[in-house]
């Protein structure tokens, strides 16, 4: 008893010294081995706390307490799957307390099972509604799920609990980022700061920010600050190595970067993102092997951390592009002329991720008359409301309202512009759709190099990953499906509503394929239009510092330095 209250009183070092007295004379006492474990999790000693929490364990089997302090500990020293199924036995025997189910769901997220974690993190807010770190873990996973409006209710949440979070303001403005509500997004980033000026993950997405704004230096100062304050962590090294040409005078900032990729406490997002950042190095550095054995072991995680023991489902991914070719026809378009938009606003830039989408965003809204709005989900995530449930044909009034829904959030932040350019790549999934609902829109469809435009899928940490992005044969039969639509959508949208431009000859002779597209879309000449680099509209893509580049060739045939080990790409030579 004396010890239990030296232990409730902060005396850890003499409860530990009474409580190893007690389990020597009475080593069936369930009481000594327990308050052991907890003890020695709290000073420090995980190791010692997982023998003594499995000794308690084996005393007092139906305890539950035991299963969550073990796996507390076993957490502490990355024993990720045994902690899960700890705090999963410790929520079955006790699914009244919500900190079981706050532990499993952070042991889910550690694993980058974020399905799970936000699962586990609903129990626990339902249990616990004004757990302002169950909610914050809750913003995460959605956010990692791509469910900013999700994430921005937990902020809101959070925010009325605790008006001065700096972790809520932070939330926050990465789910607005994300949402391409920049403006917004910076004053919740500003605010986190000014409340947390320590925070090293506020320092690094205000690094992306002015990033985003073509501020380079201060973008870097802003990641350097951030390692300064988080050292061990994987995301701002990525950010500072992408924002900059690595030179010999990098060499010390790679050996901290390739000592943190061998860190196990590292999680598994930020070695992902310290491998992109080391491959991204080597290549700057022309070591191209080097680079490949980084670039691989990034997707490795990445494609890990998205599907866990299970894999990309090919069969489901050719089915989408089957009932595209055969749902959408000239026939079809013609049946719903009475529900279409009439509005030409929208400028549709798609194509394959990583085939110059960005660019072409990026010559085009330095016209007067285009607005430029980044990358837009709407489609992606909405498109398939217009379906009629089970037969899977088109609903022409809820496609109608979907229409008007989007030229409302497409116009939110410029209700004046003549254009506006949504340039989601993936959108070229959804065309059918959308030149239903706009057949007045025009489509500028971008390509690259097969090759070239596979090796950047595959070397590029994407915000939003496609479910192919990480491993060469499924990149490579996406491409294909990928083609396989566009072939289609040639045939299908009239040529004066979809026009093709090729990324290598844009670079290489720019002004009349530019004077082309902006014919194509009824705009008059701008002289602007030949140096996008001076455009300063903020950028939120992976594209972000090639823009703010004058236009450049170099990464023309960028697949030759890798050659070697091409491995499944080779077959798009």
């Amino acid at each position: 008893m004396l010890a239990i209250v030296e232990a409730k009183s902060g005396r850890a070092s003499s409860a530990i010294d009474r409580f190893a007295n007690v389990h020597r004379i009475d080593p069936a006492n369930f009481e000594a081995p327990f308050w052991l474990s907890v003890l020695y999790r709290q000073t420090g000693k995980p190791t010692e706390s997982i023998r003594f929490a499995e000794r308690a364990a084996r005393l007092k089997p139906t305890e539950p307490h035991v299963y969550s302090n073990l796996g507390l500990s076993q957490m502490a020293v990355h024993d990720l799957l045994n902690a899960t199924a700890n705090f999963e036995k410790a929520s079955v025997m006790n699914p009244n307390v919500a900190q079981n189910f706050h532990h499993l769901g952070v042991a889910f997220q550690l694993q980058g099972k974020d399905e799970d974690a936000i699962r586990s993190f609903r129990r626990a807010v339902a249990l616990a509604p004004n757990s302002t770190e169950t909610l914050h873990f809750l913003g995460q996973s959605l956010m990692n799920q791509l469910d900013t409006a999700g994430a921005i209710d937990c902020a809101e949440r959070i925010l009325k609990l605790k008006p001065n979070s700096a972790t809520a303001h932070l939330l926050f403005a990465n789910a607005l980022i994300a949402e391409n509500r920049t403006d917004e997004a910076e004053q919740h980033l500003n605010r986190a700061i000014e409340l947390d000026p320590k925070d090293g993950t506020a320092h690094a997405m205000l690094g992306m920010r002015l990033q985003g704004l073509g501020r380079m230096d201060d973008a870097n100062a802003s990641f350097k600050r951030s390692i300064e304050l988080q050292p061990e962590q994987g995301f701002a090294y990525c950010a500072f190595i992408r924002n900059h040409k690595t030179t010999s005078e990098d060499a010390g900032m790679i050996e901290k970067m390739e000592a943190l990729a061998k860190n196990p406490s590292i999680p598994l997002r930020g070695q992902s993102f310290l491998h992109f950042g080391l491959g991204k190095a080597f290549e700057d550095l022309k070591q191209y092997e080097k680079a490949m054995r980084h670039f691989d072991e990034a997707n490795r995680i990445s494609y890990q951390l998205r599907f866990g023991t299970g894999k990309f489902d090919r069969k489901e991914y050719a089915s989408t592009i089957d009932w595209a070719i055969d749902t959408f026809t000239r026939n079809s378009f013609a049946t719903q002329q009475e529900l279409q938009s009439k509005s030409d606003a929208p400028i549709f830039i798609v194509g394959m991720m990583r085939s110059g989408t960005t660019l072409v965003e990026q010559i085009l809204s330095s016209h007067p008359q285009v607005t430029a709005r980044g990358e837009q989900p709407f489609w992606m995530k909405r498109g398939s409301e217009a379906l009629r449930p089970g037969s899977r044909g088109i609903d022409g009034q809820k496609l109608s309202r979907l229409a008007e829904q989007y030229l409302a959030v497409l116009r939110s932040l410029s209700p004046e512009a003549r254009f506006l350019t949504d340039k989601m790549p993936d959108n070229y999934l959804a065309l059918g759709l959308i030149h239903t609902a706009f057949p007045n829109a025009r489509i500028i469809h971008t390509r690259r190099n097969p090759i070239d435009t596979c090796i950047s899928i595959f070397t590029t940490p994407n915000r939003t990953s496609d479910p192919f992005a990480n491993n060469r044969e499924n990149i490579v039969f996406a491409y294909e499906q990928y083609l396989r639509l566009m072939d289609h959508w040639r045939k299908v949208i009239p040529a004066d509503r979809l026009f093709e431009v090729t990324y290598e000859q844009l670079v290489a002779d720019r002004e009349p394929l530019t004077r082309k597209m902006l014919e194509f879309i009824g705009l008059e000449w701008d002289e602007a239009c030949l140096h996008p680099e001076d455009n300063e509209r903020s950028v939120a893509t992976p594209s972000v510092w090639q823009v703010r580049q004058p236009v450049y060739s170099t990464s023309v045939e960028r697949w030759r330095r890798y050659e070697p080990w091409l491995g499944a790409f080779a077959c798009l030579k």
